[in-house]
């Protein structure tokens, strides 16, 4: 039988694994560490870009409306005119899929810019990150 002495004391000498150590970086992860997070605002510019993408939606959808009205009315002849009217409902489809997409492409960027946000909010509690304004 084991004594409960003897299993403590095997459970304290146990040698520690490399698992459980931390992981030691080089000094050529340290410095590619370092830019990455010096450059972190660098990487937000990204995300805001996708803001663009519900004007970009908007947009078409006015071309989509115009070109129809101003077409149609340029058509020479009735056969013209309802081509071009099957085209432009056609486009109107797609532009008005392109507005459904843009928004859930929206919605998804907001949350994302707020995981970021956070994310560099934690980081600069241990680094300094570069302002962009700032050159």
């Amino acid at each position: 039988m084991i004594k409960l002495k003897n299993l403590v004391e095997s459970i304290v000498n146990l040698p520690t694994t490399s698992e459980n150590a931390p992981r030691k970086l080089s000094k050529e992860q340290k410095k590619v560490l370092s830019e990455l997070v010096h450059n972190y605002n660098e990487y937000g510019k990204a995300l805001h870009e996708y803001a663009k993408i519900v004007e970009v939606a908007d947009n078409l959808k006015k071309i989509s409306e115009y070109a129809e009205t101003y077409v149609v009315n340029e058509c020479s002849d009735w056969t013209q005119a309802n081509v071009a009217k099957r085209h432009f409902t056609e486009i109107k489809k797609h532009a008005e899929a392109f507005n459904k997409m843009a928004k859930e492409v929206n919605e998804k960027n907001i949350h994302m810019t707020s995981l970021y946000e956070d994310v560099g909010g934690i980081l600069e509690k241990y680094f300094e990150i570069k302002d962009i304004d700032k050159k």
